[in-house]
């Protein structure tokens, strides 16, 4: 009798136990779900503040393109200045969403910028960033000595000043200014065999470092030769993927169809590229939904050489027709996106 008790007790107690044990789990499942809602209300609001303060999340890369124009005339006689220069890109190309410049107010532009600071010392980071802060409330980039491989200056020493103009950029930037470390295209393109990779290069804390970024630019001689998408574009995505920071392309540009190498490339492989590039900018996103590349600048300038005349796609001022007119319709129909 008393082992029948016994056992109804043992059988109550376990029933009591998993009762409470249900109920604790349905509590845990409630309370995992009323944290994710949380979680979702949370990211909304957010997302409103944001949309109100106009700091949208950006989901693809925002295009642009240099605004120094003709104003050196190291490749003809025609001369602009910067403001005229950028009115007569922006006419071609209305879309524009950011500028690459060398000032921090210019007064010409209204969109977003991405400056140089071509220098061996942060002294005047601080004050690059508060005119920028009082340019405009849009998102900017800084970079400071970029393609320092041009300058033949020691490893350590370029990110010694990475570091400490990430560092002035993080404490001040109020998350409008953001810091970019910008390479020569060819450091992160093993197929050009650089000197040094830009794994060398960007060995150092990258925590105040909020994008890398390159120059890039496709080499040929003629059509056959000529780099595609995934051997220029290609290696610096999979980069900006293993060092989990967005890419920053301050400068994108084709050679223009002959000169300068004969026989040159074609405008049809210079668009086809262009194109190719486009298309891998904007399908690349982290897991996050963000662009892998977060801003790129087409390099619509003089600073040619006689040796390696302009990168343009466009002609120079008062030529009706550009250089590249299947390239600039390539770019044309990307940046009326961005209106």
């Amino acid at each position: 009798m008393a082992a029948r008790e016994d056992y109804i007790t043992a059988t109550s107690q376990a029933g009591d136990a998993y009762a409470s044990a249900a109920a604790n789990l349905q509590k845990d499942a409630d309370q995992t779900r009323i944290d994710a809602l949380t979680a979702q209300v949370q990211d909304l609001q957010q997302q409103l503040a944001d949309c109100q303060a106009g700091n949208v999340v950006q989901q693809t890369t925002l295009m642009g393109s240099a605004c120094a124009g003709w104003w050196s005339g190291k490749a003809g006689t025609a001369k602009e200045t910067r403001q005229q220069g950028t009115a007569r890109i922006q006419q071609a190309f209305p879309g524009i969403g950011v500028w690459r410049t060398w000032e921090t107010n210019p007064s010409y532009l209204d969109k977003s910028i991405q400056v140089f600071l071509d220098t061996g010392s942060v002294s005047n980071v601080q004050s690059c960033v508060n005119a920028l802060l009082a340019y405009n409330t849009k998102t900017n980039w800084l970079s400071c000595w970029h393609e320092p491989e041009n300058d033949n200056v020691a490893i350590a020493d370029w990110q010694k000043i990475q570091m400490q103009a990430g560092a002035v950029v993080a404490q001040n930037g109020k998350g409008k200014v953001r810091y970019v470390s910008l390479l020569m295209g060819e450091t992160g393109i093993p197929s050009r065999n650089p000197p040094t990779s830009a794994d060398q290069w960007f060995n150092f804390d990258l925590g105040n470092i909020d994008c890398i970024g390159c120059d890039l630019y496709q080499n040929a001689k003629d059509d056959a030769s000529a780099d595609r998408a995934q051997d220029t574009l290609g290696p610096w995505i999979t980069l900006a993927r293993k060092l989990n920071k967005p890419l920053v392309i301050g400068e994108f540009g084709v050679r223009r169809v002959n000169p300068p190498w004969s026989p040159g490339i074609s405008d049809s492989a210079r668009a086809t590229y262009a194109q190719a590039c486009i298309t891998m900018m904007d399908t690349e996103k982290f897991a996050n939904g963000k662009p892998v590349v977060e801003a790129c600048m087409i390099y619509e300038s003089d600073s040619g050489t006689s040796g390696r005349l302009p990168w343009n796609i466009l002609g120079p001022p008062g030529q009706t027709a550009p250089y590249s007119p299947k390239v600039q319709q390539v770019w044309a129909a990307r940046f009326a996106k961005q209106k």
